[in-house]
């Protein structure tokens, strides 16, 4: 009777185990392989948050203003999200007339001073919000790894995206540009 009862509880403590195997995230694409790809909605018209620097609230009517908004989604302890930074920091100088750029720090809030320190330090001049938890889920649905980057047209509606991992300013300079 016991060494039922036994082999009984190793078994129902294996199922958890053995039905989590099958719904393993997969890894992000490497560098080559992502792509852009069309999603469907109006997702981020839903889009609020904190700016990281002045502390306002922000809306989805920041994005009103161009025809594209290049969303890039980071966090204060992602290297590769640092190391993007600079390049961010120059693409905005770089970005078409009707074309702007928006960063969400996804730790903004345990990191603000890090998170600012780091905007000073590498000259972003853009705005960084610190997404409110009615923007998590709509962020974790469409990128599920960091850094990321999605494209936007005025209304919110997802354009393209996500693309992970750092690339060069051009690749997005031409991505824009058949957006537009």
């Amino acid at each position: 009777m016991k060494r039922m009862l036994v082999m009984l509880i190793i078994m129902a403590s294996a199922i958890p185990v053995l039905s989590s195997l099958g719904n393993r995230e997969t890894p992000p694409p490497e560098r080559e392989q992502a792509v852009l790809t069309v999603r469907p909605g109006y997702e981020f018209a839903l889009l609020r948050g904190t700016d990281l620097l002045t502390g306002g609230e922000v809306n989805a009517s920041v994005l009103t203003g161009s025809k594209v908004t290049v969303i890039t989604i980071w966090a204060t302890t992602c290297s590769a999200c640092i190391v993007k930074l600079p390049d961010l920091a120059v693409l905005e100088d770089e970005l078409p007339e009707g074309v702007s750029i928006i960063g969400i720090c996804l730790d903004g809030s345990q990191n603000t001073a890090r998170a600012a320190e780091l905007m000073r330090r590498y000259g972003i001049a853009f705005m960084n919000l610190i997404p409110h938890s009615s923007m998590r889920e709509v962020l974790t649905r469409n990128a599920q790894y960091i850094p990321a980057t999605l494209f936007v047209d005025s209304s919110g509606r997802l354009l393209a995206g996500p693309v992970y991992g750092v690339r060069e300013n051009q690749w997005y300079l031409d991505q824009i540009a058949s957006l537009l």
